[in-house]
């Protein structure tokens, strides 16, 4: 499903999906520079926030895009460019 949301507003939605997987507040997680250092995220909850983008956003992630889960502007880089925003 793509969407025509403006940037704010794509970026708020991704840091609430990612506060929610990760336990974390929106706050927390724009604030963090690194999910994995910050927010203690790990392998398997990147896969599970990739899951969660992909059905969100509708778009396709592969293996070599979740090591570019690192932050919220990394992560809405990634699903920037699958989306073609």
């Amino acid at each position: 499903m793509k969407t025509t949301a403006p940037v704010d507003e794509r970026l708020t939605q991704i840091a609430t999906m990612v506060a929610d997987l990760l336990e974390a507040t929106p706050e927390e997680v724009e604030r963090a520079t690194s999910f994995a250092d910050d927010l203690s995220a790990d392998s398997f909850l990147l896969i599970e926030l990739a899951a969660r983008l992909e059905q969100r956003f509708g778009v396709e992630l592969g293996q070599e895009d979740l090591t570019r889960l690192n932050d919220l502007s990394a992560t809405y880089r990634v699903v920037a460019e699958k989306a073609g925003w």
